[in-house]
């Protein structure tokens, strides 16, 4: 296991640009992948920083992809390897993995775009 690099080692600043919020508030019942949950419904609320215009277009395509940081994360010590479920219990390397435990939390979805909204709340809406 590999710990988490020093404060001094290369860091690479972000700032958040929105928040994903759904139904689903707590870790465990929250379902790993979308088509598991079909008929749930989340939205994604931009900064107030970001400019509504940042969206026009979207709605025109049927999915968007979303890059995201796992800011729950609690891991403290990150393996490189990780058991696998649908591999019976095999370990695999983290990157050949959905494993949100990572040397750097970032993840990725594909997410359908079923409406956008740049007036209330300025949010854009996806299903899952």
């Amino acid at each position: 296991k590999g710990s988490i690099p020093p404060s001094n080692a290369s860091v690479v600043t972000m700032r958040p640009i929105g928040r994903f919020r759904s139904c689903f508030k707590e870790k465990y019942g929250t379902p790993r992948q979308g088509p598991v949950a079909r008929g749930t419904r989340g939205y994604i609320e931009l900064e107030s920083w970001v400019p509504a215009d940042s969206l026009d277009g979207l709605q025109e395509f049927s999915h968007c992809w979303i890059i995201f940081w796992f800011h729950q994360n609690t891991n403290k010590v990150v393996g490189s390897k990780v058991r696998a479920p649908r591999l019976f219990g095999d370990n695999i390397g983290v990157f050949a993995s959905r494993a949100p435990h990572r040397f750097n939390p970032i993840g990725q979805t594909l997410a359908g775009v079923s409406y956008v909204a740049t007036s209330e709340s300025d949010c854009w809406y996806r299903y899952g």
